[in-house]
C-alpha cells in the first residue's frame, strides 16, 4: 500500500507540473513582472546557443589563438574540470574567474567559455570555465544527486565528490593568488521574506578590493553597466566559495548573479561586461 500511495504521488506531482500555469509575478528589485511557477521563475526561450558564441560579439578582445587547458583539476576524476591561463607576459595583478558551479545557471559558464579565449594587456588572468562540469554538461545544478559544490567549501581530500572538487578549487586559488575572484552565478527563485539575489553582486568581505567596490557601485548607479542596473548584497551564504574563500586564504570573492527571467542573450553580455569592468579596473586591457 505504501508503495502504491508514493506512486499516487508521483503521478499527481506529474500531472500539477504539466497543468500548471504560471503566474505573473512582480519584483521589486526589478521592477516589473515576470512569469513564475511557484517560486521559481520561468526562463525565455533560450535566443544563443553555446555552440554558436561569438566573443567579439560580446565584446571581448579574442587573443586569435585556439584556447589551451593549463591544466586539469581532480585529473582522472569524474569531476575532471579544465583551467585556462591567460598570461600577457607583463607585470600586473592577477585575477580568477570561476564559473559553472551550479550546472544549470549557464549564463555564467557560457560567458566564462568566450572569456577563456581573450587577450589581455597584463597580468594573469586564470578561467575555469565549467568548475562543476558534470554539472553544466547535465545542465543540472550538483555535481552528482543532492552534493552542492557551493555547499562543500572548503572541501576535504577526503570528502565526498563535491567536498574533494571545493577542496582542490581552494587550493587552486591559494596557488594563484588572485587580488580577487569573480564567482559567476544565476538567480532563479523569488519569494515575499526572502532575500532576492538576481542581479545582484554579492560579498563577504571588500577588505583589498575597496575601490573596485565603489567603482562598480558607481557603474551601476549610473547605468553604465548592467542591462538593468546591479545591486550588492553581503555577506554570501553559509560553505559558498564566496563566504569561505576570504576566511581560509584572505582572497576576497565577487560573485554576480545574473536573473534568469531574463532572455539568456543578455545574461550572458551582463556577466561579461562585469568581468570584463574588473578587468580594465586592474588595467589588464586596454581601452
Amino acid at each position: 500500500m505504501k508503495r502504491i500511495a508514493m506512486y499516487a504521488l508521483a503521478l499527481w506531482m506529474a500531472v500539477l507540473t504539466v497543468y500548471a500555469q504560471p503566474e505573473q509575478v512582480f519584483v521589486p528589485d526589478l521592477g516589473q513582472a515576470f512569469p513564475f511557477l511557484g517560486e521559481r521563475v520561468v526562463e525565455p526561450p533560450d535566443d544563443v546557443r553555446l555552440d554558436a558564441l561569438d566573443a567579439a560579439a560580446y565584446g571581448i578582445p579574442a587573443s586569435g589563438e585556439v584556447p589551451q587547458p593549463a591544466y586539469l583539476l581532480m585529473e582522472e576524476a569524474p569531476t575532471q574540470t579544465p583551467v585556462y591561463l591567460i598570461d600577457s607576459g607583463k607585470p600586473g595583478p592577477v585575477v580568477y574567474v570561476l564559473a559553472g558551479t551550479h550546472g544549470d545557471e549557464r549564463a555564467g559558464w557560457y560567458a566564462a567559455t568566450m572569456l577563456k579565449g581573450m587577450r589581455i594587456s597584463a597580468g594573469k588572468l586564470y578561467v575555469l570555465p565549467q568548475a562543476n562540469k558534470p554539472g553544466s554538461e547535465a545542465v543540472r545544478r550538483t555535481v552528482q544527486g543532492s552534493l552542492d559544490l557551493n555547499r562543500a567549501y572548503p572541501g576535504h581530500s577526503q570528502g565526498d565528490a563535491a567536498m574533494q572538487l571545493a577542496h582542490a578549487i581552494v587550493r587552486d586559488i591559494e596557488k594563484a593568488q588572485p587580488v580577487v575572484v569573480l564567482d559567476l552565478h544565476e538567480a532563479a527563485v523569488f519569494a515575499p521574506g526572502r532575500d532576492f539575489l538576481g542581479n545582484k553582486v554579492i560579498y563577504t568581505t571588500l577588505d583589498g578590493i575597496e575601490d573596485l567596490f565603489f567603482a562598480l557601485l558607481t557603474a551601476f548607479e549610473e547605468g553604465t553597466l548592467g542591462a538593468v542596473p546591479f545591486g550588492f548584497v553581503s555577506p554570501g551564504v553559509a560553505d559558498s566559495l564566496n563566504a569561505v574563500l576570504p576566511e581560509v586564504a584572505g582572497i576576497p570573492v565577487l560573485t554576480v548573479e545574473t536573473f534568469r527571467g531574463y532572455p539568456l542573450s543578455r545574461r550572458v553580455q551582463d556577466q561579461v561586461d562585469i568581468v570584463l569592468a574588473c578587468l580594465r579596473f586592474y588595467g589588464m586591457m586596454e581601452e
